[in-house]
């Protein structure tokens, strides 16, 4: 549920529409469908997975100085392609243990402790 007032506490420059392009720092073949990530100025985070779609939101601590914790995540139970339904668990597995982010120009890295584990591509 959204907070009742207009107060954001997702920094402007996390909130729109983002593409995986690697993980763990390389990039690699995703297949036929890239996971997205939805972030929104009230702190609710959506996105599509590789087979599924998920929801969560940025923890109670917030995103600030580039540190970052997610809510517990929830998604839909598809089952898809051996391969893919692999990658999707990869992809929640590291989505799930981001500690801090950085955004240059259009890319948005997501850490877990130093580890580069997710990268995005800011979408149009």
């Amino acid at each position: 549920m959204a907070p009742s007032n207009e107060e954001s506490n997702t920094p402007a420059e996390l909130v729109g529409s983002w593409a995986l392009i690697a993980v763990d720092g390389n990039p690699g073949d995703m297949g036929d469908v890239t996971p997205t990530l939805d972030l929104r100025r009230d702190g609710s985070i959506g996105g599509f997975s590789g087979v599924n779609r998920f929801v969560t939101r940025l923890g109670s601590e917030d995103a600030v100085e580039g540190t970052m914790s997610l809510g517990p995540t929830a998604g839909t139970r598809m089952a898809g392609p051996p391969r893919a339904m692999a990658f999707e668990k990869i992809f929640l597995e590291r989505l799930d243990a981001v500690t801090g982010y950085d955004v240059d120009g259009d890319t948005l890295r997501l850490w877990s402790g130093d580890d580069e584990v997710l990268t995005f591509e800011r979408q149009a």
